[in-house]
């Protein structure tokens, strides 16, 4: 059985490669408008090919700093998270020391002690229960209630964070997907602008060069390289 291989959605050269690129390939028919007049050059596809890499550089702006937002809000969550990990096992420690001392007896909730925000967030909503129906007993055996209530409020906060970040993370992959989207447009259109100027420009060979791009032939150069290095 054959695998399959999954074609990425996006060109091989950098995006930042081909918005200079595209700005080039501009200013190279601009040069050599004289000697692209007498062939059936379309002129508006430079127009359009301007405005695509300024959409595109634009996209990839606004997703670099959604993404660079979403990265410290993660971190936020992140951080919020490993706290109440370590207040839900401070009021576990607590209850067990207060059953200890207590004569009464006091059954503790089970409590999953898994690293889920979500399981972090019930198992503190049932450990500050157990602690709020016998409030009245638990500070004479030594049990402060303030800690609970701390860690019920860090709890409700990481909730909102969670459901923030979702939420953010859904945005940040819509803008992902317009950056990719006017990505592939603007790779389209260079490309054939590269090949309209290229037959053109047939007759001179030392102008049509130039319209190649960089980044493939540099591509190209590096394929003999890495095929010697695999057969060593």
């Amino acid at each position: 059985m054959t695998k399959r291989v999954l074609k990425s959605s996006r060109p091989k050269i950098p995006l930042h490669a081909l918005v200079q690129e595209a700005f080039d390939l501009k200013c190279f028919c601009n040069n050599d408008r004289a000697y692209l007049a007498d062939s059936n050059f379309d002129w508006s596809m430079i127009d359009s090919l301007e405005k695509t890499a300024k959409v595109c550089a634009r996209a990839e702006a606004v997703w670099v700093a959604a993404k660079a937002d979403c990265k410290v809000k993660t971190e936020r969550l992140n951080k919020l998270a490993c706290e109440c990990r370590k207040e839900r096992s401070f009021i576990a420690q607590q209850l067990r020391s207060a059953v200890q001392v207590q004569s009464e007896k006091i059954k503790l909730p089970w409590y999953s002690l898994r690293h889920g925000c979500a399981d972090i967030v019930q198992d503190i909503f049932d450990l500050f229960a157990c602690c709020k129906k016998r409030q009245e007993i638990l500070p004479k055996a030594g049990f402060d209630m303030s800690v609970a209530e701390r860690a019920k409020e860090k709890a409700l906060e990481l909730t909102k964070l969670v459901a923030l970040n979702t939420n953010e993370s859904a945005a940040l992959s819509q803008e992902l997907k317009a950056r990719d989207l006017v990505f592939n447009e603007l790779d389209s259109m260079a490309s054939a602008v590269r090949k309209l100027a290229i037959f053109s420009l047939s007759g001179y060979p030392e102008r049509a060069v130039r319209y190649r791009s960089e980044f493939y032939c540099e591509q190209n150069r590096r394929r003999p390289e890495r095929r010697s290095k695999n057969a060593v």
